[in-house]
């Protein structure tokens, strides 16, 4: 059974003249219902049934293969973690969105799916001394840390806004890192010398091509199930498509609802040549998730070593 925004989706499918096929996403540590992910590679004969597409008419049970269609991987029904199974062949590229290989779990490797976020409002002669903290000190603190994957540092020299951020194998392990943590945290607020706010977070989405040197951060509110489908569907395939772009996450919190989405970009000048489709396609995700644009703010990218696998 498919909900409304599944319909949705495949509406806007046909629409653009795709075919469709099952993809699956681990979400809180639940297998969910089946997720329709629009793609021109490949169509599994029962998928095009159900949604009324039509059968091509050389295809070839055995090897899912048609003159029409290439199958791009396993499309059973039944679950499976994180969408393994439906992975492009040719991975990553602007012409090519997909999964790449390098970017996938390896046997034994778990999902990164929880992150901290330390925000400090610091003062901006400050920000290099709070740069050197965060290599010197509190990344081989982390590393020994249970369950912890990484840590990022963005930072505004003109305003001394800085965002630390953490990512966790599971919540338990973040949650349980939280008291340990505090005494570090309290240190880089003196260092840095300005207030300091925690946020906790579920990872949705992560996309990434290679690393940049700068990023955009937009806080949104509203329903976050629809902002993370249209940021899959809809914002990453054109985001692949700006010249400069280099990596997009999503972050979530159920309990607040709000998120935070970072794009990360190769130079300040195609972040900032992007900014005009980017507050586009911000307003449509707004939009679409019948929610508001808290803020946006540009950072230089100081520590990237977030660690985070492929989750789009």
């Amino acid at each position: 059974m498919c909900n409304h925004r599944t319909t949705i989706r495949l509406k806007r499918c046909l629409e653009r003249g795709d075919v469709a096929k099952p993809d699956t996403r681990l979400r809180r540590g639940k297998h969910r219902e089946p997720r329709l992910h629009a793609t021109r590679r490949g169509a599994d004969p029962r998928w095009c049934e159900w949604v009324g597409q039509p059968l091509p008419a050389a295809y070839d049970f055995r090897t899912g293969r048609s003159d029409e269609f290439r199958c791009t991987g396993p499309m059973g029904t039944g679950f499976s973690r994180a969408g393994y199974s439906v992975r492009g062949p040719r991975g990553v590229s602007r012409d090519h969105p997909a999964v790449p290989d390098r970017a996938l779990p390896r046997p034994g490797e778990e999902w990164a799916v929880y992150a901290r976020s330390t925000t400090f409002h610091g003062r901006p002669d400050n920000i290099d001394a709070g740069i050197t903290f965060i290599k010197s000190e509190v990344a081989p603190m982390l590393d020994k840390i249970e369950g912890c994957r990484g840590l990022s540092m963005l930072v505004d020299r003109e305003t001394g806004h800085c965002i630390a951020t953490s990512s966790w194998e599971s919540e338990a392990a973040m949650r349980a890192s939280d008291e340990q943590l505090r005494p570090i945290r309290d240190r880089g607020r003196d260092i840095l010398g300005g207030s300091m706010q925690v946020d906790e977070w579920e990872i949705a989405v992560m996309h990434r091509t290679h690393h940049g040197e700068c990023c955009r951060v937009s806080w949104l509110q509203g329903d976050l199930d629809a902002m993370t489908e249209t940021v899959r569907v809809g914002i990453l395939p054109e985001l692949e498509q700006t010249p400069g772009f280099c990596s997009a996450s999503l972050l979530v919190n159920r309990s607040t609802g709000l998120c935070c989405a970072t794009t990360a970009w190769e130079t300040r000048d195609a972040m900032e040549a992007s900014r005009p489709s980017a507050d586009n396609m911000r307003t449509r995700t707004a939009k679409e998730a019948g929610g508001e644009i808290l803020d946006v703010h540009e950072f230089e990218l100081a520590y990237a070593h977030l660690h985070v696998p492929e989750m789009a």
